[in-house]
């Protein structure tokens, strides 16, 4: 299998089947927990849903902005199947995709915030008795972070929300860098300490890389905001579970932010040299 992988080669097959233009919308939203979708869905006004095999898309506006928002089954391939069938069904300017991710970087806790300029799969190449040989190059990765004036007024607006609402909710650290990507849940030391030497990676999590390249395909700019929920060490498990009852609709709560500074400084097609 090339190193595009799995999930590529299923958007290439997805995107073989035509499927019916349902509505438009400007900004859509792929969120992993079921918490932050409810946030979210509870500013939109307007709301609609549309199902399609089996995945709810919800339609509606926050402030000026038109937003669609779907939940996404966790792992590379479901995630890339729904960004294929968000981007088919509803016309995007740009996607937003919400998840959770273990903390390679020491300097993040549970609770920060990640914004990824690049997005790379870690999990593809040879396993050997002695390990994985990965086969990947990485100037393949997706990159979130480039130079146009509309991409950077994205990120900034992203940050800028996460800041306020840290500001409000007692402080934790928002970053940028890079995340990795598998499927793989990690809560190992030596697995940990692998991808850090291999990657230089911040975060790491089972989505990021999936919806970046279904996103490249289509052309359409995007960002991956990552909640750092454990330190993808030993103590993951438990570091998990806890974080997902602490900091429960967070994402949603720092998107929410961010669509309603987009209405009132909107950031367009046109800006995209």
């Amino acid at each position: 299998m090339p190193f595009k992988g799995k999930a590529l080669c299923l958007i290439v097959v997805l995107h073989a089947l035509v499927l019916p233009v349902v509505a438009q919308a400007a900004l859509g939203i792929i969120v992993a927990r079921t918490a932050d979708l409810k946030v979210v869905r509870k500013a939109m006004e307007g709301e609609g849903v549309v199902v399609r095999n089996g995945r709810e898309f919800y339609s509606g506006r926050i402030g000026a902005v038109p937003v669609v928002i779907i939940r996404s089954p966790r792992g590379k391939i479901q995630n890339a199947i729904t960004t294929q069938m968000l981007l088919q069904h509803f016309p995007m300017d740009r996607v937003i995709s919400l998840g959770t991710a273990g903390a390679l970087d020491n300097a993040l806790e549970p609770g920060d915030i990640l914004i990824a300029q690049s997005a790379l799969e870690h999990d593809t190449g040879t396993m050997k008795p002695y390990g994985l040989i990965w086969e990947g190059r990485d100037n393949e990765g997706s990159r979130t972070k480039d130079s146009s004036a509309a991409q950077r007024k994205f990120t900034t607006l992203a940050r800028e929300a996460a800041l306020r609402l840290s500001e409000r909710n007692g402080g934790f650290h928002v970053v940028e860098g890079p995340l990795v990507s598998g499927d793989q849940f990690i809560a190992s030391e030596p697995k940990k300490e692998w991808l850090v030497k291999r990657f230089g990676a911040k975060a790491v999590d089972m989505t990021g890389a999936a919806v970046a390249q279904a996103c490249e395909a289509h052309g359409v700019p995007f960002l991956l905001i990552r909640l750092i929920t454990d330190r993808a060490g030993d103590q993951a498990g438990d570091e998990y579970v806890d974080s997902l009852r602490r900091f429960e609709g967070r994402l949603g709560q720092i998107v929410t932010e961010f669509v309603r500074q987009m209405s009132s400084s909107p950031v367009t097609p046109e800006a995209t040299p």
